[in-house]
């Protein structure tokens, strides 16, 4: 079974991705992965907390009321994250620098939510229980897919349920581009366009991509030309796991073709215990 980040990552380097997944080589952490993976979750945190929070609204409240509710949760919670991660964190960070400055993004989610929240109850007019169940779009974190059909697996990282359709979104920490997404990230939403729709049956016509550095959502419409690129990227990666050739040197700085050395001695042992052929 390929996973979805497998398509973006032989998007990257092929080389990479086949000295981890094949040969078992692990890459350091990086900052740019502990900040995000602490993002991620204080996301999926937030979207679970909140059927609690909407079930607990028994009064009309005005935006700024909504928002300083979800704010006040969105904060806590965040800091909990932290907390509960502060080893990892301090590898790169001061915790409470981190704490602050990544504060702001939370806190911008809390803002989106409370003010679709808002337009959503000045027209229905519900409270409490009956406003979260009437309430759209459902957001579901970290949901996991798998299609046997598809050959592919994996968690994005939140989907919108609408009544007839869906759009998942992936929040990426990392640099975003001048305009549009990066297309390695247009392939991820497309994968899990195409397991959200066999899976659920509702159309999956668009995406978005958040780029939390810029504090911006971008939509990719997805059209066949993407769903055509996972199938033929899925059949590319499913014969990569399954060559004893290890790919050529990509030309980007990644950590092992622009270090040839990293972890050689250990790359010269697997290839011998594997039989893989070096390029």
């Amino acid at each position: 079974m390929i996973s979805v980040t497998d398509l973006t990552s032989y998007l990257f380097c092929p080389r990479k991705l086949y000295l981890e997944r094949v040969l078992g080589l692990v890459e350091p952490h990086k900052e740019a992965i502990v900040k995000g993976s602490v993002i991620h979750k204080a996301m999926e945190y937030l979207t679970n907390s909140e059927e609690a929070i909407v079930k607990s609204i028994n009064s009309p409240l005005t935006k700024l009321e909504l928002f300083e509710l979800y704010k006040l949760k969105s904060s806590e919670l965040f800091g909990e994250i932290v907390q509960l991660n502060r080893a990892r964190i301090r590898e790169f960070f001061d915790t409470e620098e981190f704490f602050i400055q990544n504060l702001s993004l939370i806190v911008s989610d809390s803002a989106e939510r409370a003010a679709r929240l808002c337009s959503f109850m000045a027209q229905n007019k519900l409270l409490g229980s009956e406003l979260w169940a009437a309430l759209m779009p459902k957001m579901v974190s970290e949901l996991k897919l798998r299609s046997e059909t598809l050959g592919l697996s994996g968690v994005v990282d939140r989907a919108d349920f609408y009544e007839t359709c869906i759009v998942p979104l992936e929040i990426k920490t990392g640099k975003a581009p001048g305009r549009g997404t990066w297309h390695g990230h247009e392939i991820q939403l497309a994968a899990y366009a195409l397991l959200l729709k066999e899976h659920y049956g509702l159309e999956v016509k668009e995406g978005n991509v958040r780029y939390t550095a810029i504090d911006e959502s971008r939509i990719v419409r997805f059209n066949h030309f993407h769903f055509h690129e996972v199938k033929a990227l899925t059949a590319d990666v499913q014969k990569l796991f399954a060559s004893r050739k290890v790919p050529m040197f990509c030309k980007k700085t990644c950590f092992y073709c622009g270090n040839p050395n990293n972890k050689a001695e250990l790359l010269m042992e697997k290839m011998k215990i594997l039989g893989s052929e070096s390029i």
